[in-house]
């Protein structure tokens, strides 16, 4: 349940008594804070062709305490179903691959890439290379969703996973 100003249900006037609706409203809000809605998904490794934006998904959910994600369908999205400022935060990680750039974006509401870390190729090592997704805060309205896409260029096709996409509700 949102957050709702308990003076929408009935402002007290001075000397009057407090109407219980008041009073449960205090309580809901105070379960609210105690949890905001917030959830972390991840996801299996998704073949992505060189020169070319592809979209991650997610088929494991650490925790959800908003239905914000679904393992079943759209499972690339993270949905507000509380309007507000969400703080997002994730890690992605891409096969080696000595050659060309990888890039982290996000979509709002499958939207422009809004590009949030770019990266030259790993040149050694062998290892996966893996960026974070830095943290960055937007105002959602109720069923806005963001996605993470990815991009590369090494020539070829390379697996890239999305190990972790957080958001956490910081404020209406």
């Amino acid at each position: 349940m949102p957050y709702v100003d308990p003076n929408t249900i009935d402002n007290p006037t001075t000397g009057q008594p407090i109407p219980a609706a008041w009073g449960d409203q205090i309580r809901a809000n105070q379960e609210f804070f105690a949890e905001s809605p917030q959830c972390s998904i991840s996801g299996a490794a998704v073949s992505c062709t060189s020169g070319t934006e592809t979209t991650l998904t997610a088929a494991s959910e650490a925790y959800d305490t908003d239905t914000m994600h679904s393992t079943a369908s759209l499972t690339s999205r993270i949905t507000a179903k509380t309007a507000g400022k969400y703080l997002f935060w994730g890690t992605v990680a891409f096969d080696f691959h000595a050659t060309g750039y990888r890039r982290v974006n996000y979509k709002l509401n499958g939207g422009a890439a809004v590009t949030l870390a770019t990266a030259n190729a790993v040149t050694s090592g062998g290892l996966n290379h893996v960026m974070p997704v830095p943290p960055f805060s937007l105002s959602l309205a109720v069923n806005d969703y963001i996605e993470v896409s990815v991009a590369q260029l090494s020539g070829g096709a390379l697996n890239a996973t999305l190990r972790e996409l957080g958001a956490i509700w910081q404020s209406r």
